[in-house]
């Protein structure tokens, strides 16, 4: 159960890392799906640009990487406190993306009538549920 949750968290994580780096290479593919809009509007709220693109990518890299080594800490041997808190702070982040910011994402957003809100309630914040919930299985063990 263990085995297959980190590895389930860790490719889940590191797809998203990969779409970052693509966005960040000229990928066009679904980027006016992933930015909050303004309601009534096809505007977004705000964008990134490469390096903060690329900056992100990194981060969700350095997630899989760490659930990763925590989910074969046994094989590894890498028993480390810094991994175990680290995992905890990573379910923390996905858990309160899904919760929301109580405007524009999560299951608590008010404005659910633009493009985003649509696939935010379908995808993004189901998704962030589940890494959440598989990181938590994860680290406590």
């Amino acid at each position: 159960m263990i085995i297959f949750s980190g590895i389930l968290a860790t490719m889940a994580i590191l797809a998203i890392s990969l779409i970052h780096f693509y966005w960040a290479l000229g990928g066009k593919k679904w980027a006016d799906r992933v930015f909050p809009q303004v309601e009534g509007t096809n505007k977004p709220v705000f964008t990134a640009g490469i390096w903060a693109t690329v900056f992100v990518a990194f981060i969700f890299l350095s997630f899989s990487f760490v659930v990763f080594l925590k989910t074969f800490e046994p094989f590894f041997r890498t028993d480390n406190l810094w991994i175990d808190r680290s995992v905890w702070l990573i379910s923390v982040l996905f858990l309160l993306r899904a919760i929301g910011d109580f405007k524009y994402v999560g299951f608590t957003k008010k404005i659910r009538s633009t493009i985003f809100a649509a696939y935010d309630t379908k995808v993004f914040t189901p998704l962030s549920l589940t890494i959440g919930l598989l990181t938590v299985v994860i680290a406590l063990f």
